[in-house]
């Protein structure tokens, strides 16, 4: 199904990460949400190891990740990062060197179960594929 709207379509999105990627020369800066993205939070027996395993990538390229949770759960969220290993950078906190006049969060893309995860997943895991890493690409 064809939209107006350009970033209605997963390609123009990718290009515009892509060129994101290439301009800030792999400094991308990545949010993901905690609960039901990389946390079982209700214990349904999910496995969210591809969001994981996605993110230890970006992390090796030097990517900027924040982690987004409530105020409730933001000493769970370090715990449960700290223990599995799960790379972060922050926890709802702009990345020092990019913090936008508005106060909100800046990222270049977004991970979340509410928010079009599957979408968002396969746009970053596509540049991690189609892109070389310590390379020109």
């Amino acid at each position: 199904m064809n939209y107006n709207h350009p970033y209605l379509s997963d390609y123009v999105c990718y290009e515009r990460l892509l060129s994101e990627y290439k301009m800030y020369n792999r400094g991308l800066i990545i949010a993901f949400n905690f609960d039901n993205t990389i946390y079982d939070i209700h214990k349904k027996g999910y496995d969210f190891s591809e969001i994981i395993d996605l993110l230890r990538e970006c992390k090796s390229r030097g990517m900027y990740l924040i982690c987004i949770s409530d105020e409730h759960s933001e000493q769970l969220a370090s715990e449960f990062l700290n223990k599995k290993e799960i790379p972060f950078d922050s926890i709802n906190k702009n990345n020092p060197y990019f913090t936008p006049k508005s106060g909100r969060l800046y990222y270049n893309l977004l991970l979340d179960d509410r928010a079009g995860l599957l979408s968002s997943f396969c746009v970053l895991k596509k540049i991690i594929e189609n892109t070389t890493f310590g390379a020109n690409s």
